[in-house]
């Protein structure tokens, strides 16, 4: 150790079980789930193409196996373009969802949300 450096330089703390959930409320740090925050925050960097601003999408966060979660926000970030043509829901869907067809299947409350009026689709054949 040099002269310079403290003494506490590479320190550890080694908490007892349990004792962590103490210490988050004493500094009111929440614990936070990284697969959330990566979820918001690609929500946030499409929040201009939803009417709602991505709040219903940052609410609940879609989790589909083997799928990477910008994948499925960029795809309702292009349904927001795809909207100025009048479609059938499955068409949409599988243009915005790589081939999914019954992506947003039972998501239209959630359309509703991200783009309002512009939600209207052609009826499911």
């Amino acid at each position: 150790m040099r002269p310079h450096e403290p003494l506490y330089l590479e320190a550890g703390l080694y908490l007892r079980e349990g004792a962590g959930d103490l210490l988050r409320l004493w500094l009111d740090r929440p614990l936070i789930d990284p697969a959330l925050a990566l979820w918001r925050e690609i929500v946030d960097r499409y929040a201009d193409r939803f009417e709602d601003g991505g709040r219903a999408l940052r609410a609940a966060p879609i989790e589909v196996p083997d799928c990477d979660p910008s994948a499925i926000i960029e795809g309702f970030a292009a349904l927001a373009e795809q909207l100025e043509k009048p479609a059938k829901l499955r068409k949409l869907s599988a243009r915005c969802f790589g081939d999914d067809s019954k992506f947003l299947e039972g998501r239209e409350p959630l359309l509703n949300h991200l783009f309002g009026k512009r939600s209207r689709f052609s009826e499911v054949p």
